[in-house]
């Protein structure tokens, strides 16, 4: 009797995995084909882009306009 319930358990787990990866693979494409493709297309067409790709630029590094040069008012803060 224990092996039957232990063997049952095992075929519920292994069901139970194998819902998830259908329920998982499926839920990931529908949120793809219906958000993020469409958005992606969209923002194509008006010219945006999310990534700075076309700026070649020395640096990358993007100055903040709140930074203290200063060391006296650098002391100040704590």
């Amino acid at each position: 009797m224990k092996a039957f319930f232990r063997g049952f358990g095992q075929g519920v787990g292994q069901f139970g995995e194998l819902l998830v990866v259908l329920f998982n693979s499926l839920l990931l494409t529908l949120i793809y084909f219906l958000g993020v493709g469409p958005t992606s297309i969209i923002m194509k067409f008006r010219g945006k882009t999310f990534l700075e790709k076309k700026t070649r630029k020395a640096s990358y590094w993007k100055t903040s306009p709140s930074v203290v040069n200063e060391e006296e008012e650098a002391y100040r803060m704590f």
